[in-house]
């Protein structure tokens, strides 16, 4: 199995283009590849941790979960997927930070 680092090159420059994509669509600045200890993105309003996959067929991988976990350390975490030839986009969020969200978007639909 490849790891991300070892790509071929077409491939590298997608999931750094994905990265770079998450980044300015969040507001914050793309980390590169630094490792496990540092979040794809950061400069965020907010305490948040993304983690980018840009992966050949969407899966949610333990292994992928448990590294936007661990990178975010004990703040809220973000695992943001892209699949390479649909370029479909998914966003995957604890529940606890979904209900948190929840609570944000219909309190702003009542003071409407």
């Amino acid at each position: 199995m490849m790891s991300r680092m070892s790509l071929p090159p077409n491939r590298s420059k997608q999931w750094k283009a994905w990265e770079r994509e998450v980044a300015r669509d969040l507001g914050g600045t793309r980390t590169g590849p630094r490792g496990f200890d540092v979040p794809d993105v950061v400069d965020l309003p907010g305490d948040f941790s993304p983690e980018c996959k840009y992966q050949k067929r969407l899966s949610l991988k333990d292994a992928d979960l448990k590294q936007a976990e661990h990178n975010a350390r004990k703040r809220e975490w973000a695992l943001f997927l892209r699949e390479a030839r649909s370029g479909r986009r998914f966003v995957v969020v604890p529940y606890k930070t979904f209900l948190k969200m929840w609570d944000a978007y219909t309190q702003g639909e009542t003071n409407e």
